[in-house]
């Protein structure tokens, strides 16, 4: 008669022990799915931050192509100075580098424009693009030496 009942005892259903185990695995990979998530969700936000430095950069360079090419100076600026609210950078500022071009007969400038923001977890984040902008066709010098 024990043999009939240890028999039965055993396939029963699930022990405490068993049911343990399969709530860890389910448990562990929740957390993880959970994790990833969070992870996912703050790289994209990262992503979207550095896409609005990359737009407010090019329309920084775009503006200055269409500034008169003697009033192109280096300066520090605010963001939300410049373009409102709209650039979703927190802490943003501007910083604008302008140094003449070594040979002075090709009338250039280099240009070199830096935003730097908080990023997550208080993190200093910054972009830079850096270019040459030379005066409109009708800025230019017409008395250059032959």
């Amino acid at each position: 008669m024990e043999s009939r009942l240890t028999i039965r005892r055993n396939t029963a259903g699930f022990s405490l022990i068993e049911m343990m185990a399969a709530l860890f695995v389910l448990g562990t990979g929740l957390f993880g799915t959970v994790q990833m998530y969070q992870f996912a969700t703050a790289k994209v936000h990262a992503m979207r931050q550095s896409q609005a430095a990359a737009w407010v950069l090019e329309e920084t360079i775009e503006n200055l192509r269409a500034t008169p090419f003697d009033e192109i100076q280096s300066r520090e600026e605010s963001l939300e100075d410049v373009f409102g609210e709209h650039h979703r950078l927190p802490g943003a500022g501007l910083s604008l580098e302008v140094a003449a071009h070594p040979d002075p007969e090709l009338q250039l400038k280099e240009v070199a424009a830096t935003v730097r923001w908080r990023g997550e977890n208080g993190r200093r984040m910054k972009k830079s693009l850096t270019t040459f902008i030379g005066p409109a066709s009708s800025d230019r010098r017409t008395d250059i030496d032959e």
